[in-house]
């Protein structure tokens, strides 16, 4: 009779314990470091500012910018970002003709590029700072003859890889993988409509 008993409470004790470890488990999961962290890639994230403007009409040539609103200095990974010089190329740019509601189509490449990326693959943006480039608008990448007059342009993608840091407190691992970094930060860019004249 007391070893039933004792096997009883022995099966007892068991179930609590596994009770509490699956309750344990379950806490870690659901815990809100995940809403924080994705607090901080809202954060980070938002205050990098999107913008484009007319360089010139003749050669017509844009001027891409990304400022830094944030307070502390951002390290943007330059690939399929505003910041990479394939940006046309890769379709980040959208150009909507005056009195037409969607863009017009313009060819895409598809990149294969060498990894590890390079130093200049990453920039680092400084409080209130802004990192610019110049893109070139010419046949046959853009069909300039359908882009007469006033033409609304937008940079649209996706972030690749941001740290809220400078580039050199980025570990040389995180540099040469930045999709396998878990403190990385990705999500949506777009910037706000710009006006030219062609």
């Amino acid at each position: 009779m007391v070893s039933q008993q004792s096997s009883r409470s022995r099966g007892r004790i068991l179930a609590v314990i596994a009770v509490t470890t699956v309750l344990v488990v379950f806490w870690n999961i659901w815990s809100p470091v995940k809403p924080a962290r994705a607090n901080m890639s809202d954060a980070v994230l938002s205050a990098l500012k999107v913008s484009v403007r007319q360089a010139s009409s003749s050669p017509p040539k844009l001027t891409v910018s990304v400022a830094n609103t944030h307070s502390s200095p951002v390290t943007v990974f330059v690939w399929n970002s505003p910041l990479d010089p394939l940006a046309l190329q890769l379709g980040l740019l959208s150009f909507t003709p005056e009195g037409k509601d969607s863009p017009i189509d313009i060819p895409t490449i598809q990149v294969r590029r060498l990894m590890p990326p390079g130093d200049d693959a990453f920039v680092t943006i400084e409080p209130g700072q802004t990192e610019e480039r110049e893109v070139l608008l010419k046949n046959p990448l853009v069909p300039l003859d359908q882009l007469q007059g006033k033409v609304k342009v937008v940079c649209k993608g996706e972030w690749k890889g941001v740290w809220a840091s400078k580039k050199e407190d980025i570990s040389a691992e995180s540099l040469r993988d930045p999709g396998a970094d878990g403190a990385v930060l990705t999500g949506n860019f777009e910037s706000a409509p710009a006006d030219i004249q062609l």
